[in-house]
């Protein structure tokens, strides 16, 4: 897996922490695919429904906020059994979870079942937080985690370029693609124009899980010498597949650091040793020592920021399928209407775009602006771009030609550079409240998952409400404006939060010390 050796050379972690980082990696790119596909088409599948347009964007705001609805009924507990019974377990169930969410999606026949899936796609997958805690559990060290946590975010980038590929391309492929097909297409795609996209993200998700089961490491400390019978099928696998590798006379090192803990001989050692009795040291905290003063500022700031952010990921798509209204129902500056009458393809690959944009900035610029500015300036400073680009997004729809996708590319552009810092700035800071000992790091994450699902529940629900009234109204400007003062005010709480614990804070390196 070239993946790993990538991983380890270029930010220095050990072989075996990055072949676990990158099988994690695999495990978390399913599902964002399964949340991005739907993207490009929702405007479409909802529409396929007979509901009016003006209310298209009320129904995909509830079909956004269905599955955040679910993430906060279940993602603390998600976070608690994860610190309790282990951190693999639970990435498996929820795997699984987004593979059965995905299947009611595809067969969707109303609007009703669609949220369904949604709702059940949130409830049974708590794995935003479970990995993060992971990547946590392996990556100790301050400084390497400020690179660590850049990583999941940039998967999350790979998956938003090819996730809306997928549904652009492959929604509806009847009428999409009509001469592929000829006179007498497939009675499924008839029947279910919109399957083939969840389907096709299913075979991600049953990759995601076969690796996981088979090679992925538990990282809790005190279930680590718990027997892992995946590991055990892995490790024999392995060895096959090592002693057809060795006879044709290829380099071991490439998949070694899969199964391995170490450099030594034993590759079954973990899994096969005696499990021991945790000591009290191991038994995990009260869950009610997680919220103190900085983490509940930490956990404000990262709710409102998911509330903002998939409020304008929401809408974008839906304005820009929106038709265009004329000339004649304007009244500029600020009554005026309507989109850009874009098509599903067209939309999909708008975000695909982006999010290879923002892949390839994760990669290359947050580590670079961190280590300059700090983590706690670099992230006050990502803040306050966010409502420079909502304000400019519905002048969009009157515009000339020529101007109006070089300010969508700018306002792309800017609100990727913002949250290519924040999320994983945020991250940071959160973990680091875990301490060293790290035994609250899955309810903290559990808990910030859970604050996050409160702000994309809501978010959706109520500007896809404003986005309807404005349309209506004829004020486009209502859903954005208001986002943008939203956005203001979520940057507030970054001017009170530190660093880590109190005591930790005043022993910062110099540039995160300057950072504050």
């Amino acid at each position: 897996m070239w993946f790993h050796k990538y991983i380890s050379e270029k930010w220095h972690f050990s072989r075996r922490v990055s072949a676990q980082i990158a099988l994690l990696c695999i495990c978390r790119f399913a599902e964002p695919l399964a949340l991005t596909c739907i993207f490009p088409y929702l405007y479409f599948l909802i529409k396929s429904f007979e509901t009016p347009e003006s209310d298209i964007s009320f129904y995909a705001g509830i079909v956004s906020a269905a599955f955040s609805v679910g993430q906060f009924l279940s993602s603390v507990l998600w976070g608690r059994w994860a610190d309790v019974y282990g951190r693999k377990p639970m990435v498996l169930i929820g795997l699984g979870g987004t593979l059965v969410s995905l299947i009611l999606l595809a067969f969707s026949t109303n609007v009703y079942m669609l949220i369904s899936a949604r709702l059940l796609g949130g409830l049974l997958n708590g794995n935003v937080g479970i990995l993060r805690t992971m990547v946590g559990d392996l990556v100790t060290d301050r400084k390497q985690q400020t690179t660590a946590f850049t990583i999941m975010p940039a998967v999350w980038g790979i998956a938003s370029f090819i996730g809306p590929v997928i549904g652009g391309a492959l929604a509806d492929p009847i009428s999409n693609h009509p001469g592929f097909f000829g006179k007498n297409p497939p009675r499924l795609f008839v029947e279910y124009p919109f399957c083939l996209p969840p389907l096709v993200i299913s075979l991600f998700l049953l990759w995601g899980m076969s690796l996981g089961f088979l090679f992925v490491e538990e990282t809790l400390p005190a279930k680590i010498n718990r027997r892992d019978i995946g590991r055990e099928l892995g490790n024999k696998l392995y060895f096959i597949l090592w002693t057809r590798w060795k006879q044709s006379g290829a380099n071991d090192e490439e998949v070694e650091p899969l199964l391995r803990n170490s450099q030594g001989p034993d590759v079954e050692s973990r899994n096969t040793a005696t499990p021991q009795a945790p000591s009290d040291s191991d038994e995990t905290p009260s869950f009610l020592t997680v919220f103190t003063a900085q983490s509940s500022l930490n956990f404000l700031f990262y709710g409102l920021l998911a509330l903002h952010t998939l409020s304008f990921d929401q809408l974008l798509p839906i304005f820009l399928s929106y038709s265009v209204q004329g000339p004649d129902e304007q009244y500029l500056p600020f009554k005026f209407a309507g989109g850009l009458g874009l098509s599903s393809t067209t939309v999909g690959w708008i975000l695909a775009l982006t999010g290879g944009v923002f892949t390839i900035a994760q990669v290359v610029l947050y580590h670079r602006i961190a280590e300059s500015f700090g983590v706690l300036r670099s992230l006050g400073f990502s803040a306050y771009l966010y409502p420079i680009c909502y304000i400019g997004v519905p002048f969009l729809a009157v515009i000339t030609a020529w101007f109006k996708y070089s300010l969508l590319s700018l306002i792309l552009v800017v609100k990727t550079l913002a949250q290519v810092i924040s999320f994983p700035a945020s991250m940071v800071l959160i973990n680091a409240l875990a301490g060293p000992d790290g035994k609250m790091r899955g309810s903290l994450n559990g808990i910030a998952t859970a604050v996050a699902a409160v702000g994309r529940m809501v978010g959706p629900t109520i500007w896809g409400f404003l986005f309807s009234r404005g349309m209506k109204s004829g004020y486009a400007i209502i859903p954005w404006w208001t986002l943008a003062a939203t956005a203001i005010v979520a940057g507030v709480p970054v001017l009170f939060v530190t660093y880590g614990h109190e005591e930790d804070a005043k022993q910062d390196s110099p540039e995160e010390g300057e950072s504050h």
